[in-house]
């Protein structure tokens, strides 16, 4: 064989093997909603909302009725991302720093980028908001991370923070779409991963008249109108994305997910212009198969989701009524895409269903996923800072064990429609009792004591996970920044002060401090400023910071947004402490602090 037909056979060779590493890898468009309910989709029997591109994705897709996501939006994304329970991750809650997903977890964004995916994600990610814990540090190649909850004018950080790109006019079902449509644009040579996040239909909510007016001359309240409206809306822009697969012929190389982050949220749920929350009837209607409780509850309305995967002309449509939940989502993904998990990956909670896609429905054994609170129960509140994770007890924790045919639920809250139970804890046949409105403790108390002793096994392992209710480490300098950020409202340690969902206050008395953990990866002299208000300033009221040795102190003189002066920050891993120093008098302040700023010089 002469030279020009080695390297003949070898080039052909090379495209064959090309052509079958693309035929495992085909491209992946996540879609999620946020706070939506299973039954909010007229595939599922709601006789009000108009979802025909769904319907449709719903009719070519394999439909799991059984499956099952947290209870609110930042546990299900943590989950999501990285295939763990959500504890194990470093997210224990959502707002006041508690959802941060820990930056030694590997998100699914960044193994399909690792193994040469373009990536992207738009929208809702509550999953950190910090140099280091944003989407485009998290494995993403762009990312919207969208501002909560701005329907309009779409706002949001594009690839960066702080500068805030606002689209004028534009709502943001629609923006999250074009910002979909057009990465797929620019990445239709090679296999993609997006991630299309929405708000809808999270409230407070709102939507162009256009789409609400059919609704209230229906009779529907406003509030009913504008919830269907967006429902509508994010219909629509979902037929516009799907379409484009469509046009450029990527729709059968694409595998298509939908799904929910919870259930429906009941409570608080108002429209523009103060309208009325939505009636009884009205919730009715929104869940036709009457299923118990709304988001925030371990109830089935709380934590069940639609969950769809299409994959033209490889998976054939059909309904799975096998128990899904929101870890299987990561392996299931990487075993599509053909991307090995890396030998040093934390342990996954979730398994790979493709055989269940496959049509397989058996082979696999049966699962269990337990689902928690999204705050752990103890003596502090959902905001606290946890100092000693081994003083948190199983047996007061609000949590879940579901299993193919059980569900044994503790410490949740009876909702309308509920068996009733003294010590808040019950037992459900979920073959035979779907609905949850008979409690069978009494008559399995051997089951029950099984599945209490699997919660304490995994309350033990959970634990020993190394991230599981740490604090968030915050970045300072992060890839060469000038700017840096901490969030007051994260701290791992506080004395004399009451931490917030968006600010920490109660700095009121000399001593009252607060800690946190920074890494700074350039040292240097850092301007330091504070973001705060106060209600009350009096003379002489001077703050104290300290990161090792070094510490700067500085009268605080105006009501809001202060610089403080110069501290030099030595580079590695630091706790940084923040102290009300002095005051002068008998008055005290009133201070409630957003975040500290620290700018190099």
């Amino acid at each position: 064989m002469n030279h020009h037909l080695i390297l003949r056979f070898l080039f052909i060779t090379l495209l064959l093997a090309a052509s079958q590493v693309w035929a495992r890898q085909p491209n992946v468009l996540l879609i999620q909603a946020d706070d939506l309910g299973y039954d909010d989709l007229s595939i599922n029997g709601n006789t009000c909302s108009k979802t025909p591109n769904l319907d449709q994705l719903a009719r070519t897709s394999v439909r799991f009725s059984n499956f099952m996501v947290n209870s609110v939006c930042a546990p299900t994304r943590a989950s999501l991302l990285t295939g763990r329970d959500h504890w194990r991750t470093g997210c224990e809650g959502l707002h006041g720093g508690k959802e941060f997903v820990h930056l030694d977890e590997r998100t699914f964004g960044n193994l399909f980028q690792n193994a040469g995916y373009a990536t992207g994600m738009w929208g809702k990610w509550h999953s950190g908001k910090a140099d280091g814990y944003w989407p485009w540090d998290r494995g993403f190649d762009e990312g919207f991370y969208a501002k909560l909850y701005k329907y309009y004018p779409a706002q949001g950080y594009y690839n960066e923070y702080p500068k805030m790109t606002t689209h004028e006019g534009k709502w943001s079902p629609r923006v999250l779409a074009d910002y979909t449509i057009d990465f797929i644009s620019r990445n239709k040579d090679k296999p993609f991963l997006a991630y299309l996040s929405f708000q809808t239909c999270h409230s407070t909510w709102s939507t162009p008249d256009e789409y609400k007016k059919d609704y209230m001359q229906d009779g529907r309240t406003e509030a009913f109108a504008t919830l269907l409206g967006m429902l509508e809306f994010m219909d629509d822009e979902i037929g516009r994305v799907l379409r484009h697969l469509d046009k450029l012929g990527l729709a059968q190389d694409t595998v298509v997910l939908f799904m929910s982050d919870n259930g429906p949220n009941k409570a608080g749920s108002q429209a523009q212009k103060g309208a009325d929350k939505i009636s009884e009837e009205e919730w009715s209607l929104r869940n036709n198969h009457g299923y118990l409780g709304s988001k925030s509850k371990l109830w089935q309305n709380g934590i069940k989701s639609p969950l769809y995967v299409r994959w033209l002309n490889k998976y054939k449509p059909a309904d799975v009524d096998r128990l899904v939940t929101v870890t299987d989502i990561l392996p299931t993904l990487i075993d599509i895409a053909g991307i090995d998990l890396p030998p040093d990956n934390l342990p996954l909670d979730g398994r790979s269903v493709t055989a269940y896609l496959e049509g397989d429905t058996t082979s696999l054994p049966e699962k269990e996923g337990v689902f928690s609170h999204w705050f752990p129960n103890w003596e502090g509140d959902q905001y606290d800072p946890v100092i000693d994770r081994r003083k948190l007890e199983i047996g007061k924790q609000k949590v879940a064990l579901i299993t193919e045919k059980f569900k044994y639920i503790q410490n949740e809250y009876a909702v309308p429609g509920s068996p009733t139970s003294p010590n808040k804890t019950y037992l459900i046949d979920c073959v035979h009792n779907p609905l949850e409105k008979v409690d069978i403790k009494h008559s399995h108390p051997e089951l029950v004591s099984q599945m209490q002793q699997k919660l304490a096994r995994w309350w033990d392992g959970l634990l020993d996970s190394p991230h599981a209710f740490t604090p968030t480490v915050f970045q300072i300098g992060w890839n060469g920044k000038q700017r840096s950020e901490i969030l007051a409202f994260g701290p791992s340690k506080t004395v004399g002060l009451k931490n917030s969902g968006h600010s920490i206050g109660g700095w009121d008395e000399v001593g009252d401090t607060a800690e946190y953990p920074v890494h700074v990866h350039r040292a240097g002299d850092y301007l330091v400023s504070v973001a705060f208000e106060a209600k009350a300033l009096p003379y002489g009221t001077v703050l104290k910071i300290s990161c090792g040795a070094n510490s700067l102190s500085s009268e605080l003189v105006k009501r809001k947004n202060e610089s403080l002066g110069t501290l030099h920050l030595p580079e590695g891993s630091h706790v940084l402490r923040v102290q009300l120093a002095s005051i002068e008098g008998n008055s005290k302040p009133d201070l409630s602090i957003t975040s500290f700023n620290f700018n190099r010089l």
